[in-house]
């Protein structure tokens, strides 16, 4: 499922039209930093935000970007660097106790797409972080280091093709999520989509 999302989501919108499942308008991992500024605690303090990650030094500017808005309502509290993740350390307790240490609200983990989903696998049940989500490209954007594709693109399902321009080494793994997504769709989603609307 999360491959699918790599595309700017464009794979999961299909999938849900195909299937008849109504979606307004897709909600971008990159959207959600703006998002969680209209969020109100329980509490009446600032949503924590912490960071996971990252080229070196991106966490720490995302970090400044987001303390630079109304930390009222959002605070960003730690960027955490793990340094490069192994297998080896996947499955470090300093790096969770670091997290834990925090009393975040919301984690956003930007490790990579498939180490960050094997980092999450392997570590969810240990963070006491409420809510977690990888959202690698998030940080990027944040930063100032990548640029958001125009958002003529965004509407049009096209920002993973913006990020091709941007970083072209995303091309092999949009190329291969592609792949997945083709599979997916015609021994998957067309079949029960056939069976769904059988009279």
């Amino acid at each position: 499922e999360s491959d699918l999302c790599t595309a700017d989501g464009a794979g999961v919108l299909l999938v849900c039209r195909l299937l008849g499942i109504p979606i307004r308008s897709r909600v971008s991992g990159s959207d959600l930093p703006a998002a969680l500024r209209i969020i109100r605690t329980s509490a009446g303090r600032a949503l924590r935000v912490a960071l996971l990650g990252g080229e070196p030094g991106v966490g720490e500017l995302a970090r400044a970007a987001l303390n630079r808005g109304d930390t009222k309502r959002v605070e960003c509290v730690a960027a955490i660097d793990p340094g490069v993740v192994t297998p080896e350390n996947m499955t470090d307790p300093a790096i969770v106790e670091r997290i834990n240490a925090t009393n975040a609200d919301f984690l956003i983990v930007a490790l990579g797409a498939q180490k960050g989903q094997a980092w999450l696998m392997a570590n969810r049940h240990k963070l006491t972080v409420p809510v977690v989500s990888h959202l690698g490209s998030t940080l990027n954007y944040l930063a100032g280091t990548v640029k958001r594709a125009p958002r003529s693109m965004q509407r049009l399902g096209l920002e993973w093709l913006w990020r091709i321009k941007e970083e072209p080494k995303l091309a092999r793994r949009y190329a291969s999520d592609g792949g997945l997504l083709m599979w997916l769709l015609l021994t998957r989603v067309l079949p029960l989509s056939l069976w769904l609307k059988w009279p």
